[in-house]
């Protein structure tokens, strides 16, 4: 696998996340509804920096030759026993 493929960017044992994504558009305008859900913010940051080439002698997610984010959100949920 080369060093830049999103999988190899992505797929850290330390950070582990969920994630599921969903087709969205027509043929004109299409693209990923993307959701991740961690248990901390932490293991975001780390593949982020790492698909941004900000770790790991700056080797970039071959995947945005093929895409373009366009917007993103992070979203708290506290467990039920803390809302209790």
């Amino acid at each position: 696998m080369p060093d830049d493929a999103h999988v190899a960017r992505t797929d850290v044992s330390e950070a582990k996340i969920f994630r599921r994504s969903v087709p969205i558009g027509g043929v004109a305008e299409h693209g990923l509804y993307f959701l991740a859900c961690g248990c901390d913010t932490n293991r975001f940051v780390l593949l982020l920096r790492r698909m941004l080439g900000l770790a790991e002698a700056g080797i970039t997610d071959r995947l945005f030759e093929f895409t373009q984010p366009r917007t993103g959100s992070l979203w708290f949920a506290p467990p039920a026993d803390e809302l209790a």
